[in-house]
């Protein structure tokens, strides 16, 4: 289709010629006039009601409706009625005028055309990307509703900020489709009968004039203006296109191929030195790092938007917007340089004639082989990096991840890790990107297996090129401190994680705004953080915010959601909200086994913190069973030496010390605490954590003299790595002191319990388990020696305030040591009814020889308050069978 379709193709955004006359509609008054162009005019007017406002009204330009265009336009209002996106200015009415114009009622949106509003605030790369996803994810939302746009371009896409953070809106949905319809009969003069839209902006299939158009002519604009965006410059040259004349342009746009972005920007660059410094500039960076930044992935990207064939297109907004955060998580983008029979089918389509004179002319065949040679010869060189990474990320993580190892000896793949990651900078000597990229893929595969310290190494040699390479504030370099940060907590070095967390999020928040997805993985690493720092509430305080944010924006079965959703479950429980811990891990559970199978490496994580919560709510055999099962799996998929399946043997030997299975708890800590030590060191969290328990279970074995040395290295070592108040350092002055207890050392006991009970109540608050285990442990140590005031002001909280979530077995002593406490203060009649209370849950429990103690009591204090009848009861109680 050849004919010219007027310059109405150019001047979509210019004033129609013949001056637009003020619309006449009911409950509308007229400001003034905003705008006029090829679709019609826009005007700003008041709505008298039913809703006092302004908004924005668009009168299409004068036709006459037929019957099938009132159908269509009656369907497309409600379709447009329909859209509810916080980026899509809202249409809240259509209709059809007395001169049969079609109009729309629309919020009236105040901002800034895309491209002026990002030059003129200098975004960098990362945030203009921000940006478009933004305007991917509203452009998706009303293809869902079956609404095509069709006039995508920067004038139709305003940015505003709100609360400091820039917002999108998308305006004129359904215009340009509607404008379109095959029985609209145009009666303005000077308006051709062709498509309507603006010819740099428009898809090949559009210039067609065919009606089967998809929402791939959507994604087609969306690649012009992505071009704009990170360039300043269009795909083809604007004043070439306008030189050429309408129906040149439009075979140019149909049939050549757009030049690589990156080597349309570089030549441009040399042909306007100033103007492309100053294009570089209002992206933060100079000409160089803007080339650097763009050539390659983003190359690919633009490019699969801007294909001839919708086929070849991304064939969602989704699938575009998730390909450009790819990028800005310093992750490959699934978009690649054509494939090699792509190339050839453009070729031809580039070079039909000459192809066609080689059919007949050997000469020419020769000639045209020699060409195609040549063309495809830098195809293969664009191809050649892609193709280089492509392959080294492919042969490591398709073979190290512990869903896809299930559990093989991971010595071999160290030995092969270890060969391959030592040639990274001898392979890519000659280009630090990809060296970058390749170290950080070499840390994602250590971290995979466990192997923390190598990971380390190589994510602090990504880190030093980006950084090298990139403004601070750019986003790739917070990306890969990001990383950095996160392996640096998995190592457990929380202070050097600590300031890297924060300044990310700071540069995130800044670049991105509150809710990006990456925002949100920034405050989940925060609250992270706060728990390994011992900040143990101000840490469920930001799981809660970011989870709800998260299910908001992301959806509850988003990967980043149930991650955030484990760690909220984790920290509930050991702040003793355990009903809440359950409900919030079975949540979980239940959404990752759906989602990636019960023995995926996030479902496993995830069923072991659930059994932690059976375990604290006393429900030993059925935390054990869990505890087995997880085990194996775990044993499976990760290996018997990765620090997960460590983790979890720790708690099954943990179920096991509390059911009384001594021996067979010693055995595990024994086989697991020199792994734990050989991985991460003798100071380590971890490691700590397990020689502490070792310790403990030779306590309860009567093994003290084994047991003391252990203790005190075990303290010390915790003072001086963990701090005086973390959770460990109060765990083992805690258990030591039960050791000096069983030792007779009553005195250096209390003292040590005194420190961990204060400490708990700083880090968890008076509420939570650990408290209230220390201070009713202290509590029984005070009864003992005499003081029961002290004991009583101890425990009383954990023996009447049923909705502190307390095992049985705990509540049980708090309230068998609040009786007999107020016994001894002469409260018999208070004693008497809390020590019945014990009796009654020790009876349910089924714990026979404590109902029977408890029994014993009754008796003494029945008889000291002269109640025989009772005394007699419970005589009978003491002495039963």
């Amino acid at each position: 289709m050849t004919s010219d379709f007027s310059q109405n193709l150019w001047k979509a955004d210019e004033p129609s010629p013949n001056a637009p006359q003020p619309p006449s509609l009911p409950g509308l008054k007229v400001i003034r006039l905003l705008g006029a162009g090829g679709f019609g005019a826009v005007w700003l007017c008041e709505q008298q009601g039913p809703l006092l406002r302004q908004v924005a009204v668009k009168v299409m330009r004068t036709v006459i409706a037929g019957p099938r265009l009132r159908q269509r336009f009656e369907s497309e209002r409600r379709l447009l009625a329909r859209m509810d996106h916080p980026g899509i200015a809202q249409v809240f009415d259509a209709g059809e005028s007395q001169d049969g114009s079609l109009y729309f009622i629309m919020e009236l949106v105040e901002g800034e055309p895309i491209l002026d509003w990002c030059d003129r605030n200098r975004l960098s790369v990362e945030s203009r990307l921000g940006l478009m996803r933004q305007v991917a994810m509203a452009v998706q939302h009303a293809h869902t509703k079956g609404i095509i746009h069709l006039d995508l371009k920067s004038a139709n896409i305003l940015v505003r900020e709100v609360d400091g953070a820039p917002i999108v809106k998308v305006i004129d949905f359904g215009v340009a489709r509607l404008a379109d319809d095959p029985d609209a009969i145009v009666t303005m003069q000077g308006d051709g009968a062709g498509p309507v839209g603006t010819l740099e902006y428009m898809a090949p299939e559009q210039l067609l004039g065919t009606r089967q158009l998809d929402t791939r002519a959507d994604i087609y604009s969306l690649g012009v203006v992505l071009h704009q965006m990170l360039t300043g410059l269009s795909p083809f040259d604007s004043r070439q296109l306008r030189a050429a004349g309408t129906v040149e342009a439009q075979r140019i746009i149909r049939e050549c191929e757009p030049e690589v972005p990156s080597d349309r920007l570089r030549r441009a660059d040399i042909v306007e030195i100033a103007e492309g410094e100053s294009r570089a500039e209002a992206r933060g960076l100079n000409s160089a790092k803007l080339l650097r930044t763009i050539r390659g992935q983003l190359d690919s990207v633009i490019l699969r938007c801007l294909e001839k064939n919708p086929e070849d297109r991304y064939a969602t907004c989704d699938a575009l917007s998730e390909d450009l955060n790819r990028w800005l998580l310093f992750e490959p983008v699934l978009a690649r340089p054509a494939s090699r029979g792509v190339r050839l089918r453009k070729f031809a389509r580039r070079h039909r004639l000459g192809l066609a004179a080689a059919a007949l002319i050997a000469i020419a065949l020769i000639a045209g082989t020699v060409a195609m040679a040549y063309g495809l010869a830098e195809a293969k060189r664009q191809l050649a990096r892609a193709e280089r990474l492509h392959g080294f990320n492919t042969q490591m993580i398709n073979s190290v991840t512990p869903d896809i190892a299930k559990g093989m000896d991971t010595r071999l793949m160290l030995m092969i890790f270890d060969q391959s990651m030592g040639e990274i900078d001898v392979k890519y000597s000659d280009d630090p990107i990809l060296a970058a990229d390749a170290h950080g893929t070499a840390g994602l595969a250590y971290r995979s297996i466990g192997e923390y310290a190598k990971a380390l190494e190589h994510i602090k040699s990504e880190v030093k090129i980006i950084e090298s390479l990139y403004a601070p504030s750019d986003l790739r370099v917070l990306n890969v401190q990001n990383d950095l940060g996160n392996v640096l907590l998995l190592s457990d070095r929380v202070d050097e994680a600590a300031p890297i967390f924060e300044k990310v999020l700071e540069g995130r928040r800044n670049s991105l705004g509150e809710d990006d997805p990456a925002t949100l993985a920034s405050l989940h690493n925060l609250a992270w953080l706060r728990d390994e720092q011992g900040r143990t509430k101000e840490a469920e305080v930001l799981y809660v915010g970011v989870v709800a944010k998260k299910k908001a924006v992301l959806g509850m079965d988003d990967e980043s959601t149930l991650r955030s959703m484990d760690n909220l479950g984790d920290v509930q429980r050991r702040i003793g909200k355990l009903d809440e811990a359950r409900a919030t891990l079975v949540e979980t559970v239940a959404q990752r086994t759906k989602r990636f199978g019960i023995d995926a490496p996030d479902t496993l994580l995830s069923r072991n913190n659930l059994c932690m919560v059976l375990k604290a709510k006393g429900d030993i055999a059925a935390s054990e069973e869990s505890f087995r099962a997880n085990v194996n799996d775990m044993d499976k998929v990760f290996g018997e030496d990765h620090p997960f399946t460590l983790i979890a043997q720790n708690n099954l030997a943990a179920i096991l010390r509390d059911s009384k299975r001594l021996a067979e708890a010693e055995e595990i800590y024994r086989l697991i605490l020199p792994r734990f030590e050989k991985r991460y060191g003798l100071n380590a969290k971890y490691s700590l954590t397990v020689q502490g328990n070792l310790a403990m279970v030779l306590d309860m074995q009567g093994k003290f003299a084994e047991a003391e040395p252990i203790y005190l290295e075990n303290l010390v070592r915790k003072r001086q790595s963990l701090g005086d108040k973390a959770e460990g350092t109060l765990g083992s002055l805690n258990n030591l002191g039960f050791l000096y207890m069983g030792m007779g050392r009553t005195v250096d006991a209390e003292k040590l319990w005194r420190e961990a009970a204060t400490g708990y109540r700083e880090i968890f608050g008076e509420r939570s388990q650990q408290a209230a285990a220390t201070s009713i442990t202290l509590a029984s140590s005070r009864m003992k020696l005499g003081d029961p005031k002290e004991a009583d002001d101890l425990v009383r909280i954990y023996a009447e305030d049923e909705t502190i979530q307390l095992p049985n077995s705990m509540r049980l002593v708090a309230m068998k040591t609040h009786g007999r406490a107020l016994a001894a203060l002469e409260d018999l009649p208070g004693g008497i009814i809390w020590l019945e209370k014990s009796y009654e849950l020790s009876i349910k429990m089924g714990d026979e020889k404590e109902a029977k103690d408890i029994a014993a009591k009754l008796v003494d204090i029945a008889l000291k308050a002269g109640d025989n009848q009772s005394a007699e009861k419970w005589t009978q109680a003491a002495n039963a069978k």
